[in-house]
């Protein structure tokens, strides 16, 4: 059960006489507290990740701009 369906029964208060709210707030406790229990059960063991490709390394690029040279130093006048 998850706390969205726990809560679920708050939705019914509304045309719900209030001497039956009690009723409601019961079972929407009863829900969370079936959700806080299942916090405390192992989880599955999750499936192993597969490595990740290795990638060749690759030299960082920048643009020259036009009209410059690419090493940012004009040229001598």
């Amino acid at each position: 059960m998850s706390v969205q369906a726990a809560l679920e029964p708050l939705g019914r208060l509304g045309r719900t006489p209030v001497s039956g709210h009690v009723t409601i707030f019961e079972e929407v406790l009863t829900g969370l507290e079936a959700v806080l229990a299942s916090v405390d059960e192992p989880a599955e063991p999750a499936e192993p990740a597969e490595p990740a490709e290795p990638t060749e390394p690759t030299e960082p690029t920048v643009p020259a701009a036009a009209g410059r040279p690419a090493s940012g130093v004009e040229a001598a006048r």
